[in-house]
């Protein structure tokens, strides 16, 4: 199935090459199932994984389980959240600090205190 998938959503490049890719597989089954099949690309899985080839599942299946336990973490710490809530905050997150890197320390420093008020705001509301 992995290969079918593969194959399925493979991009034709403007050369007529075939090219396919494991980030679209992975994007594809988030959109079917974001309770599922958290996002990642290239930059997000070498920041959890290093050195890793995005068209192996079992990499995208590695990722995932660091996900899991993040959000389990979570969970036991900040209380009851929906998964696929959680995911999407998390790509949030991933996508500035790993996609779009180069963020200078100020705006990493706001971006930490904008997501510390988050979390007080999230707890406060669930205590309402």
């Amino acid at each position: 199935m992995k290969r079918k998938l593969l194959d399925i959503l493979a991009i034709t490049t403007k050369r007529g090459q075939r090219r396919r890719s494991g980030i679209a597989v992975v994007k594809t089954l988030h959109l079917l199932n974001p309770k599922i099949f958290p996002l990642w690309d290239e930059y997000i899985a070498e920041a959890y994984l290093e050195n890793v080839d995005t068209k192996k599942f079992d990499n995208y299946w590695k990722f995932k389980e660091l996900v899991d336990m993040q959000y389990t973490w979570y969970k036991e710490n900040f209380g009851e959240v929906e998964k696929a809530k959680f995911y999407k905050k998390l790509d949030e997150l991933n996508y500035v600090l790993f996609t779009r890197s180069n963020l200078s320390a100020e705006s990493l420093k706001n971006l930490i205190q904008i997501l510390k008020e988050n979390i007080v705001q999230v707890k406060e509301s669930e205590n309402e």
